[in-house]
């Protein structure tokens, strides 16, 4: 069920997607502690971006694709990627169609999540996730995963909030902005696997200045995310 990134729609404003924080993603739990003092450059590390049909899970919203790509020791392993459409079981609203460009026609034959999601969650064991406003994607795996039979309790990292540790003082904080300041190109934009690869640069990119403010460490990153004046808590 692996596919190749669908064809990039066009750049939109990301300011109606929002920016949902969960406080508890970013609390050290199990293995967490254990790996807090690893360098940020030595962690395995999945990074995620979903497509849903909508904004609000808890409102029957559903992911529809998913991609995913490992970086291990600060080098993205291109090789090792998962990019999976997803059949939903609801219509996908028009505004999210205008952002990522996904028709049900293109679902018709694709898996479903309880398929999907299995599948994804082995593929992220023993890694630390990484996204860019990975609550959004997180409150998804969430809601879905009763149907599955799984629950991510993975260690997160958000590269927005990790950013906005560097420059506090930027007001647009989309993938596209955040890439621009740090010198990077964005392709393949709202294709999951296109953002999981820039989401994967830019967390690169960052760990250097993260570590010149004093941030090294996964605990530090964690500590970062947790304490964040952006993160809007809702836990």
């Amino acid at each position: 069920n692996e596919r190749q990134a669908a064809e990039p729609a066009p750049a939109t404003n990301d300011a109606g997607w929002g920016h949902d924080f969960d406080f508890h993603l970013f609390e050290a739990r199990g293995a967490v502690r254990d790996w807090a003092d690893l360098p940020l450059d030595r962690l395995s590390v999945t990074v995620v971006d979903t497509e849903t049909t909508g904004l609000d899970p808890d409102q029957g919203d559903e992911i529809i694709a998913v991609g995913a790509v490992r970086i291990v020791n600060g080098r993205i392993l291109r090789q090792e990627i998962f990019d999976s459409f997803v059949r939903p079981r609801r219509l996908i609203s028009e505004s999210a169609r205008a952002v990522h460009g996904i028709s049900q026609d293109m679902l018709r034959a694709e898996p479903m999540i309880d398929d999907v999601l299995p599948r994804l969650h082995r593929f992220v064991e023993d890694t630390v996730i990484v996204g860019h406003n990975i609550a959004f994607d997180m409150r998804f795996f969430a809601a879905a995963g009763p149907r599955c039979g799984v629950s991510f309790a993975n260690p997160v990292l958000d590269t927005l909030l990790l950013e906005c540790a560097i420059n506090a003082n930027q007001q647009d904080k989309s993938l596209e902005a955040i890439a621009q300041r740090l010198g990077l190109s964005v392709t393949g934009r709202h294709t999951a696997l296109g953002d999981a690869l820039s989401t994967a640069e830019i967390f690169i990119a960052l760990i250097p200045l993260l570590a010149e403010g004093g941030i090294g460490t996964l605990g530090d990153a964690l500590r970062t995310c947790r304490e964040s004046p952006f993160a809007h808590l809702t836990g």
